[in-house]
């Protein structure tokens, strides 16, 4: 394997456990706190995203096969996960923001949820990450 592409596959994994950490630490903590790891979850993502189109882009020019299938499952699996987390965290910044009373906070229970379901997501692309070279 060339050395820029073990170089792109480092940072894709690198970036993946710090998206994950910081959503599974999201997912774990108040809304409010998780406010504050937005930027770290979205960093991440992004780099993640990119080192992956561009693993596909150098390592996937065959074709279209069953183990591209599952890794495209993959990366939608991850894109609706930062998409989840994107719109989860600005609904809370909203409603925080417009909240008066700190004591009413019933709407950010859905933020805490939203945090799980793209953890959850990220759980399956971390298992067709994985699982397409056996395919």
């Amino acid at each position: 394997m060339p050395p820029f592409a073990l170089t792109i596959i480092s940072l894709h994994a690198a970036a993946a456990f710090c998206w994950i950490g910081a959503s599974f630490a999201a997912a774990r903590t108040a809304p409010v706190e998780a406010l504050r790891l937005l930027p770290r979850q979205i960093g991440s993502a992004i780099i993640v995203i990119l080192t992956g189109a561009l693993l596909w882009h150098f390592l996937h020019i065959s074709g279209f096969g069953r183990s591209e299938a599952i890794l495209a499952t993959g990366a939608a699996a991850a894109v609706i996960a930062v998409a989840i987390q994107r719109i989860v965290n600005h609904k809370t910044r909203r409603t925080l923001a417009t909240a008066l009373d700190k004591s009413w906070l019933p709407p950010l229970a859905s933020a805490e949820f939203g945090q799980r379901v793209s953890l959850g997501l990220l759980a399956i692309a971390i298992v067709c990450m994985v699982a397409w070279r056996y395919a």
